[in-house]
């Protein structure tokens, strides 16, 4: 499968989140489909689910009224209970920030990638919930670089619990042939600055999402046929309010 595209949008975006995801990973079954979407709670407000193809851990979405935040943790209480086990917030916002007045999602076989826009640059941000290259599972997010003192985003490979920066890069740089740059999302543990690398040596990435190397004060989101690039300077309050100053991107099937 490759990369499915779904306008989300703010009106009922948790079952809209719900839809794509069993849309892309089909029920969960035992033992017919392992890696499939297990929806725990659903509610207007709430969504907790587990998904083996994209993240080892429970996720937990919420739509506050007028921003989309996201939790992983380790476990749930069942029943109608709205946390999950050790919470820990890495795209949050808090409703005082701009309302999200629109919401992108892009699903690979092993990958989450969301973006969304506001009425300013509070409302502006970009979270990965995926698999890793080297087999391990990680998850992201990041927002417009001018309030990164007022949410809760990070970077975490959840299959070893370590926190994490992405390595960025400047913006506006362009290939030989005038394109603009991409590079993998290059996992750095913190705060001891350590590449994180897998057994042959090789830095660990996320999967199917990219830095793009785009203007630092892009404040849209970008959408072509093939792919979904979100607004630029992307920034990350958890650790130390560090600033990346790309855009995140993912390609998908041909939308028109």
């Amino acid at each position: 499968m490759a990369g499915t595209y779904y306008s989300i949008g703010v009106v009922t975006p948790i079952a809209n989140i719900a839809t794509a995801l069993l849309d892309k990973y089909g029920a969960f079954a035992d033992p017919a489909n392992l890696n499939g979407y297990n929806e725990l709670l659903k509610t207007a407000e709430y969504l907790i689910f587990t998904c083996a193809a994209i993240n080892d851990k429970y996720i937990r979405i919420r739509w506050n009224s007028s921003t989309i935040e996201h939790q992983w943790g380790t476990g749930w209480a069942g029943g109608a209970a709205t946390t999950i086990t050790a919470a820990i917030d890495f795209g949050t916002v808090y409703t005082s920030i701009s309302a999200n007045t629109r919401i992108d999602l892009v699903l690979h076989p092993n990958t989450y990638f969301l973006t969304t826009e506001g009425g300013s640059r509070s409302g502006q941000r970009a979270v990965i919930i995926g698999e890793l290259s080297n087999g391990e599972y990680g998850v992201a997010g990041a927002s417009g670089p001018q309030i990164q003192y007022s949410v809760s985003t990070g970077v975490y490979n959840t299959t070893q619990s370590k926190e994490c920066i992405t390595q960025g890069f400047m913006s506006n740089l362009y290939t030989s042939t005038d394109k603009i740059y991409k590079q993998s999302i290059i996992m750095v543990e913190w705060p001891v600055c350590r590449l994180m690398v897998d057994d042959m040596g090789d830095p660990i990435v996320f999967l199917n999402v990219y830095n793009m190397a785009h203007n630092f004060l892009l404040n849209t989101i970008v959408k072509g046929t093939t792919f979904l690039m979100s607004c630029g300077g992307l920034a990350m309050s958890r650790v130390a309010n560090f600033v990346s100053a790309t855009a995140w991107m993912s390609e998908h099937e041909a939308v028109e």
